[in-house]
């Protein structure tokens, strides 16, 4: 359901008796103070993130709010990070699905997913959205009917199944380069050189573009990095920044040691990706979805600009193919979390991920 004001979204939850509700809000004019009264209710939870845009069907909004309801049973965490796994392995909810919400710029997203794997093994799909706002500069983001927070981690197991699809369609360039030396988020040397150097005489030397370290984040966006992964696409880190010292940072960690690679997409290629996640998502089943969630990296819309809005029309044209009444709602992201049962959990960046909620 998309609210385009606060004063709509508060009638729209004067409807809903029970359960949990999640609201993924548009970034630009949100005001927690002036939301805060509309969430407020003693026969349901609210809990909810703050993104660069939101995008009811095929077209965006920066303002409004995207909201879903949960009427089935739930269990709702929101916690600093290293306390959210030990709560999960002991809920009430023993198999399902778990939506993860995250601050985006946190520096240690990738550690609470580990420790979610290694918490709570197989038991649930898990479909994972970053918050925060499009300048990339951390502020609180994730809220609920009390505070606003920073900081802190937000997960729903739900008895209830989805179904994924994750595609980015960028494609290696060249490489491998070992991440040699590593800080978390920050790669300090790449082969055992500075890492801005490699970066941007590689990507001059294969592709002909100049890297401007005063403006690096319009050229990098092009040229991500991805982790190599066996049998699957890359894991796509996205830098986004570099450091007098030539390091770089990217959006979310990176293990020491990773086999990297310099990665290129053209839009037509992502474009056609996301279409790959939305078939993907409704290929194992025929059973009609509840609700549908399109995560889509807020970088791949800096990258496709006016196209962008092609690449949310072929998910939702592949959605609708199958299932007419459905709808589609989405969110741009800062980082992706996806995983199956069964597959370990990771965290994405520049890359299209579908679920599907089978209530």
């Amino acid at each position: 359901m998309y609210c385009s004001t606060v004063n709509e979204l508060g009638e729209h939850l004067k409807t809903i008796e029970n359960g949990l509700v999640l609201i993924y809000a548009g970034e630009k004019d949100f005001n927690y103070t002036e939301l805060n009264p509309h969430i407020q209710s003693d026969n349901f939870q609210v809990f909810g993130g703050i993104y660069p845009a939101i995008f009811p069907e095929t077209k965006l909004h920066y303002t409004g709010f995207i909201v879903q309801h949960f009427a089935q049973d739930s269990h709702a965490i929101l916690d600093d990070y290293s306390s959210v796994p030990d709560q999960a392995a002991n809920s009430s909810i023993q198999s399902g699905s778990g939506i993860v919400m995250v601050d985006g710029l946190a520096i240690n997203n990738q550690q609470l997913i580990d420790d979610l794997f290694y918490s709570v093994g197989s038991r649930y799909t898990f479909l994972g959205v970053g918050a925060g706002p499009l300048t990339l500069k951390q502020v609180p983001c994730i809220f609920d009917q009390n505070d606003i927070y920073s900081d802190k981690a937000l997960l729903v197991l739900l008895d209830a199944d989805f179904s994924l699809g994750v595609k980015h369609g960028y494609e290696r360039v060249d490489g491998p380069f070992i991440a040699s030396n590593v800080k978390m988020n920050k790669i300090e040397t790449l082969n055992w050189e500075k890492p801005l150097d490699l970066y941007s005489a590689t990507i001059q030397d294969k592709c002909g573009d100049v890297i401007d370290p005063e403006d690096f984040f319009s050229g990098s966006m092009k040229y991500p990095l991805g982790i190599s992964r066996k049998g699957q696409e890359d894991i796509v880190r996205d830098p986004i920044s570099c450091g007098a010292d030539g390091s770089i940072t990217c959006i979310n960690e990176l293990p020491e040691n990773a086999a990297l690679y310099l990665l290129k997409g053209s839009k037509d290629k992502l474009i056609a990706a996301a279409t790959e996640a939305a078939e993907q998502s409704v290929s194992k089943t025929d059973k009609a979805p509840s609700k549908v969630l399109v995560v889509d990296c807020v970088s791949r819309v800096l990258y496709l600009d006016e196209e962008f809005e092609k690449e949310i029309a072929g998910v939702s044209n592949v959605l609708h193919s199958k299932f007419p009444d459905i709808v589609v709602e989405g969110i741009l992201s800062l980082g992706e979390v996806s995983a199956q049962k069964h597959e370990k959990r990771e965290i994405h960046n520049k890359t299209c991920l579908v679920g599907v909620n089978y209530a």
